[in-house]
């Protein structure tokens, strides 16, 4: 996450929605407590305190909005510029999976999704995500009443175009460069059994983004309101701080 106080914005960082060359173009506005030693240092000595000095946004790459909200207070929250990037659902839970498969290295994930380790293939982990879910993109961007508290929500695939609107509001320009741009896998031909699995666990996202379902199976009847508010609670009752979208729901709860 980035919080700048000078700029007056708070950019919710999605995994896997170049996120990484996002937060290295906003880095250099973010809080001065987050460049300070302090800020550095409190995350290894008090990392569960949440005082505004103490607390560097930078180092929790993937709180949510609302992890702000609680830390900067309400009137900050609400007079920011809140911004985040999201990407199609289908490719989004391939370059997830793919993110997984390259971290045998991290011992949490290790932990968390051996028997994924054990079977890795592509199907077996969506058969997973049924019976244990984890945060839809949604929930890095949703308010305490199930509301979208993002002021902005950037497609992926419209990034360069879209990102010009958030530069206006800003005041600066956002370069980019090629930090891992290019690496995003396109055109991956998925079954439509795969396709179905992906919609049946992120059909949230592909209706409040309004993606394509690419695939021409049933289409799910959606009551969104309570389908948000439920995320809502998710949330707010494992605390947006040590929230993980890395993580099912049920790790967390």
């Amino acid at each position: 996450m980035i919080v700048s106080t000078d700029k007056n914005f708070i950019y919710a960082r999605v995994p896997k929605t170049a996120s990484t060359s996002l937060s290295s173009a906003l880095e250099p506005h973010r809080r001065v407590e987050d460049r300070h030693w302090i800020g550095k240092l409190g995350r290894f000595v008090a990392p569960k305190l949440v005082h505004p000095k103490v607390v560097d946004f930078r180092a929790h790459s993937h709180w949510p909005l609302l992890a702000a909200k609680h830390i900067m207070g309400q009137e900050f929250f609400d007079g920011a510029f809140k911004f985040a990037v999201v990407r199609h659902p289908v490719d989004w839970c391939y370059s997830y999976y793919q993110h997984l498969m390259r971290s045998t290295d991290n011992s949490d994930f290790v932990a968390i999704y051996s028997d994924l380790y054990e079977n890795p293939s592509f199907e077996n982990f969506l058969l997973r995500l049924q019976e244990h879910p984890v945060p839809p993109q949604v929930a890095m961007m949703i308010g305490e009443k199930g509301e979208i508290a993002a002021d902005k929500i950037i497609r992926m695939e419209n990034l360069d175009e879209e990102l010009g609107e958030v530069e206006e509001k800003l005041g600066f320009k956002i370069e980019l460069g090629e930090l891992n741009r290019g690496r995003y896998a396109k055109n991956i031909e998925h079954s439509e059994r795969a396709l179905q699995l992906i919609y049946k666990a992120f059909a949230i996202d592909f209706e409040i983004f309004g993606y394509d379902q690419k695939s021409p199976g049933q289409k799910l009847s959606l009551d969104t309101s309570r389908q948000l508010q439920a995320i809502s609670d998710k949330l707010v009752s494992i605390s947006p701080l040590v929230f993980s979208p890395w993580e099912p729901w049920s790790n967390q709860m």
